[in-house]
């Protein structure tokens, strides 16, 4: 006899493990590229930086 509580510890458990194998299943399946984009702020900024003059560090 399982004592009080305990299924409603052991469901969300063996849920939530099942969801992290699948999905561990997949990546290494499927191997997405996870990498994020560089947008046109990011690339501005970058141009931004390189025309500024650098200052000499003391």
């Amino acid at each position: 006899m399982a004592r009080f509580g305990s299924e409603y510890i052991i469901g969300p458990l063996v849920a939530v493990l099942s969801l992290f194998s699948g999905a561990s299943v997949m990546h290494n399946i499927m191997k997405p590229d996870l990498t994020l984009p560089v947008g046109p702020a990011a690339e501005e900024r970058k141009q931004h930086q390189d025309q500024q003059p650098q200052e000499p560090k003391k």
